[in-house]
């Protein structure tokens, strides 16, 4: 069985970065990824690339390589391969994956080119810093959540209702754009089922790295407002291959619901100055 739907390799938004997206099958997404590189043409040796020694989470399901440059010949570009490692110890390896893809070189450097204006256009224009929280799927149980049924009985103590203790994994910093103010009315159903009223649906633009995604939170921090990303997301494509950015649907989260409980991590100075 193949524990890697899809994987896919493209630029990100800095230079010589590379960024590394999957999609597992729905059996491994419990487990924990690995990124490994090879500037050797795919051979040995391999180096570990992710930081974090207990691995992605899988269901996050991207890694931006922050020195994987992709603008060298064919040969030195960086060949990428994944592993999932499973509750239970079991490792699941991807087959070695080729830098170019679909695309041919002249493509990926115009790729490379949109990536950086869209950055630009978001960071220099009317984008705003927000942090991407991206929901625990596995982990130590919360008081309120019932693992027989595996459904929130009540909303537990220190998970900012979800089911697992502190309800989310470490954040990533980001830029958003809202694309016009709300307009539509529509019911919006928390994915922890405690809220259950009218919500004002608010259309985004955000980078395609950190990827978003259905039940994905949303932190401004300038304005402290919270927000849940829906399930409606329409990539902006290049080629119909590669992912440029992604507009959203936001839902709105009561100032009453446990996620305002969890504090943000502080913005870095530099992310407010100008940039030219």
């Amino acid at each position: 069985m193949n524990a890697f739907l899809n994987i896919q390799l493209q630029p990100a938004y800095g230079a010589g970065q590379v960024g590394v997206t999957w999609k597992l099958n729905s059996k491994f997404e419990h487990g924990v990824v690995f990124v490994y590189r090879s500037v050797n043409g795919g051979l040995p040796p391999w180096d570990l690339r992710n930081t974090n020694a207990e691995g992605i989470p899988g269901s996050v399901g991207y890694f931006v390589d922050l020195a994987g440059d992709m603008r060298q010949s064919t040969f030195s570009m960086p060949h990428y391969r994944l592993a999932v490692q499973l509750p239970d110890g079991t490792i699941y390896d991807s087959p070695v994956i080729n830098p170019l893809g679909k695309l041919t070189k002249k493509e990926l450097n115009i790729l490379t080119n949109i990536m950086w204006q869209e950055y630009r256009f978001l960071r220099s224009g009317n984008g705003v810093p927000v942090f991407v929280f991206a929901p625990k799927l596995t982990g130590i149980p919360t008081a309120g959540f019932d693992v027989v049924s595996d459904q929130m009985n009540s909303k537990g103590d220190d998970s900012e209702g979800r089911p697992f203790i502190s309800g989310y994994t470490t954040p990533a910093l980001t830029w958003m754009h809202r694309i016009f103010s709300p307009q539509t009315i529509q019911q919006g159903l928390k994915v922890d089922g405690f809220d259950n009223a009218a919500s004002q649906v608010i259309k985004a633009r955000m980078l395609a790295f950190p990827r978003p995604a259905p039940g994905y939170m949303i932190a401004q921090p300038d304005t402290d407002e919270r927000y849940e990303i829906n399930q409606i997301i329409a990539p902006l494509m290049f080629k119909g291959v590669a992912p440029i950015g992604y507009e959203v649907d936001l839902l709105p989260i009561s100032r009453s619901s446990a996620e305002y409980e969890l504090p943000l991590p502080a913005v870095p100075a530099e992310m407010y100055t100008t940039f030219i």
